[in-house]
């Protein structure tokens, strides 16, 4: 980024003038829910540094467009339509506008703890959307409110990955599994007469990581039986898990199937945490009841991270046949506001 004051010869206030250009394009397909008439709402970023899992990363400079416009031409590729974006009215969502609310900029600072720049809302817009080749070539010139110009381009793809996705981990993790015990769920026929659930959670005691694995093997297991032994892969319709597969993570009221997730010292549900989707999970049963459980998971984001144990012990078991889940959590809730990525943790 490039930042040059405009010099010109004459008296009164000179804004200082901001050359950038974008490196990073993420987006929203919000399609018609806020438009008072049908308009598609789209937000945008342009950034120099990535947004991950929702976070904003240290150093970089966002700038963020909520724009309303038309229905994508394709919506198995979406992207905003081409054309010319001004700022729009407070409390209106007229087409070819930009929501003054939601459009503003922000720098992080390097260490990633705060604003450097707190998000600064704009005068006036006027950005431009183009097709070029493969790609897109967006150019805007923007006045905020502190009287600053920014001019701002962005070259390359530009379609919007609409996946909503629900892990906060930014690296890989691996867990100490020495460090973590375990009880087994029985919750009998579940998924219909030829499969049976079975959650393990491995927790660590007075807080931290841990697992809600749900596991699904055929109906000729039982409680008494103890849990199932074999190497179990993520299920190849959602939650709808067959024999020897793992329901991977999903959010429906709660947090269900496949997770990692971390828990305060009272075991409150605490970040980071992430759906597991893919992988495998071996479960290996000794002598004296006890198991050897090897996990090897990735999660959901965008670039995936793989979360990784190896535990060994005697789980606690419940008999839990026809009763709800125990992993009862509050619900995620996506609203506008809430598709503003934050700052790390």
């Amino acid at each position: 980024m490039v930042e040059r004051p405009v010099i010109i010869e004459q008296a009164g206030y000179v804004p200082e003038s901001v050359e950038f250009e974008a490196v990073y394009f993420s987006g929203h397909y919000l399609g018609d829910q806020f438009g008072h008439n049908g308009e598609i709402d789209y937000m945008i970023n342009l950034s120099d540094q990535p947004i991950r899992n929702g976070l904003l990363m240290p150093g970089g400079t966002y700038y963020t467009f909520d724009i309303y416009s038309t229905q994508p031409e394709d919506m198995d590729a979406i992207s905003v339509p081409a054309g010319t974006y001004t700022l729009g009215r407070p409390f209106e969502t007229e087409l070819m506008t930009c929501d003054p609310e939601y459009t503003y900029w922000c720098r992080i600072t390097p260490d990633g703890t705060d604003y450097e720049v707190p998000f600064t809302r704009y005068q006036s817009v006027s950005l431009t959307i183009e097709k070029e080749g493969d790609g897109y070539y967006y150019h805007a010139e923007l006045v905020d409110n502190k009287g600053t110009v920014h001019k701002l381009t962005y070259r390359g793809d530009a379609v919007i990955d609409n996946t909503v996705r629900y892990s906060t981990l930014l690296e890989d993790r691996h867990v100490d599994g020495n460090a973590l015990v375990g009880t087994a769920i029985y919750y009998g026929e579940e998924y219909g007469t030829s499969a049976v659930r079975w959650t393990l959670k491995l927790t660590t005691p007075g807080g931290g990581d841990a697992f809600q694995i749900d596991l699904v093997t055929d109906a000729s297991s039982s409680y008494g039986d103890g849990l199932p032994s074999g190497t179990f892969r993520p299920s190849s319709d959602g939650a709808n898990a067959l024999p020897g597969e793992f329901v991977i993570g999903n959010m429906g009221t709660t947090f269900q199937g496949t997770w990692f997730y971390t828990t305060d010292e009272f075991g409150n549900f605490n970040d980071p945490y992430a759906p597991l989707v893919d992988g495998e999970i071996t479960v290996t049963a000794g002598p004296d009841g006890e198991y050897t459980v090897v996990l090897e998971c990735q999660d959901d984001a965008s670039t995936t991270n793989t979360v990784t144990t190896t535990w060994r012990g005697v789980p606690e078991y419940m008999d839990a046949a026809f009763s709800a889940p125990l992993f009862d959590r509050s619900l995620l809730k996506i609203s506008k506001p809430g598709i503003v990525p934050s700052l790390p943790r």
